[in-house]
């Protein structure tokens, strides 16, 4: 044990892969100034491993906390870690920042064009503003929700 220690020999592999991801947060939180790192199926194959690999990473602390808050289950996040990762702004459920996003994003589109007709038709779909793209999806998708809601 003393031989392997002296080589700096690591005995718990996890923390160690934890803290290294935690520290590529750190700098994507200090370049991007959020932690919404990218963690859909179309950055599976992102050309650059490190993000890929921490977009997985992020997916599966969110995965972590929610078993561990739900507390069905063994969870390897611990509070030590949660209170790391919310001193970052971590944030735990994905869909409520994305709503807001969106819903402020439509919010600067009445504001420019004085209605909420955002383009949503297929010709739509590969728009060259992503943004724009991504807000017609998702206010097409907000009038789906409510016509489901509306014939309950």
């Amino acid at each position: 044990i003393k031989l392997l220690e002296q080589l700096a020999f690591v005995w718990d592999v996890s923390i160690t892969s934890w803290n290294t991801r935690y520290q590529e947060l750190r700098e994507y939180q200090a370049e991007h100034g959020d932690c919404l790192v990218p963690t859909g199926n179309r950055y599976r194959y992102h050309p650059n491993p490190t993000l890929r690999a921490l977009g997985l990473w992020v997916k599966a602390q969110r995965a972590e906390y929610s078993v561990w808050k739900s507390q069905k289950g063994k969870s390897s996040i611990t509070p030590e870690r949660i209170k790391l990762l919310e001193q970052l702004g971590f944030v735990w459920d994905v869909s409520i920042t994305s709503w807001n996003t969106r819903y402020q994003e439509l919010r600067e589109y009445q504001a420019e064009h004085g209605d909420c007709l955002v383009p949503t038709g297929n010709r739509y779909r590969y728009h060259p503003n992503p943004t724009l793209r991504a807000l017609g999806l998702w206010v097409k998708a907000q009038r789906a929700e409510y016509s489901v809601w509306k014939s309950q």
